[in-house]
């Protein structure tokens, strides 16, 4: 058990770089969930008030 642990810490520090890019890829798609979030709370907010026009006339 001990023995696999010791070199997948010595793969960890060699990969400091792989790490770096992951960390890279997740603030991306952190980034673009929010978008796409805010991209569809705009569009409801939009159709909410096309209903609520359409209620008046």
């Amino acid at each position: 058990m001990e023995g696999s642990i010791v070199p997948s810490l010595l793969f960890f520090r060699k990969s400091k770089g792989l790490s770096t890019l992951w960390k890279i890829i997740l603030i991306i798609s952190g980034i673009f969930i929010i978008i796409l979030l805010v991209w569809y709370a705009f569009q409801v907010t939009i159709l909410y008030g096309v209903f609520k026009r359409r209620e008046k006339y």
